[in-house]
């Protein structure tokens, strides 16, 4: 059963689909602008927190700036994460994420096959992104860079990029044992590729390298550190977004879905790093 609201520019409708590769039923949630000429797409893991991260008003507050940058956004709910959610590269030590593979099947094989028969999709892959949350974040970072001719953004909040092949008290070498560092440095440079980042200054504790850096934040400095080394360049490429006192929670990725619309999808990109929370 399809549900309509509208409210402002966007209109919302959630569907169910059943797919073949994840052996699920998928609910989709659909938020429509207004203008819907040559419209940006935008992708968003962890659909089920749309609410919660309050994803509607944040478009909404977008459309407002900038009505013909405003992207169509599928919000995909999740089920199994730790399934799911991953790298196509490789699952973790634990197994975890070794259905990644589906996943992408999925996306580039079920999904945007019916998003692309309903709705004018524009051909500029820039304006074709992908976004998540934690592990969600981890996914959408893999899914851009690895379709780099069908999406050109990945939109990370606070990524699970901790990702690694041992587990930290067998021998863990971070430059060489974190999956998604290692990816980026073996196959390089990706060209059309922008990526987003953002991290909370309070989202943990850990320190495994007692560098003074939490691991959240520790580990997406080292992987723009990589990106940068394979060709990407600064604030043209890669946004870095840091929230002061910034928890592991939607409430805290609230505080920066704006920016990440205004520096993906507006013509002019915002240039601001630091929030307060």
């Amino acid at each position: 059963m399809i549900k309509i609201q509208s409210k402002d520019y966007y209109t919302t409708h959630s569907i169910q689909v059943t797919s073949k590769h994840l052996q699920r039923d998928v609910q989709l949630d659909f938020y429509v602008p207004e203008s819907r000429e040559s419209l940006g797409l935008l992708l968003m893991n962890d659909g089920q927190d749309a609410e919660k991260l309050h994803l509607k008003r944040e478009l909404e507050r977008f459309y407002n700036l900038h009505p013909k940058c405003a992207p169509l956004t599928v919000a995909i709910h999740a089920a199994d994460r730790l399934h799911e959610y991953g790298t196509l590269y490789s699952a973790d030590y634990l197994n975890r994420g070794k259905g990644a593979a589906l996943y992408h099947k999925f996306i580039i094989g079920e999904l945007l096959p019916r998003v692309y028969e309903q709705f004018e999709i524009t051909s500029d892959k820039s304006r074709r992104a992908v976004m998540g949350f934690s592990m969600g974040a981890l996914s959408a970072f893999d899914l851009v860079y690895q379709n780099p001719d069908t999406f050109g953004l990945a939109g990370c909040f606070s990524g699970s990029f901790w990702w690694r092949k041992k587990a930290f008290f067998r021998s863990f070498d971070e430059r060489r044992d974190r999956i998604v560092h290692r990816m980026v440095k073996k196959k390089g440079f990706r060209k059309g590729l922008r990526f987003w980042f953002m991290a909370g200054t309070k989202e943990e504790l850990e320190d495994r390298n007692n560098n003074g850096i939490i691991d959240v934040i520790d580990d997406q400095l080292d992987l723009i550190a990589q990106l940068i080394c394979t060709g990407y360049k600064p604030y043209y490429d890669i946004h870095y977004l840091e929230i002061e006192n910034g928890e592991h929670n939607q409430q805290t990725w609230n505080l920066g879905i704006q920016n990440f619309l205004l520096w993906g999808f507006a013509k002019k990109r915002t240039t601001s790093y630091l929030l307060k929370k």
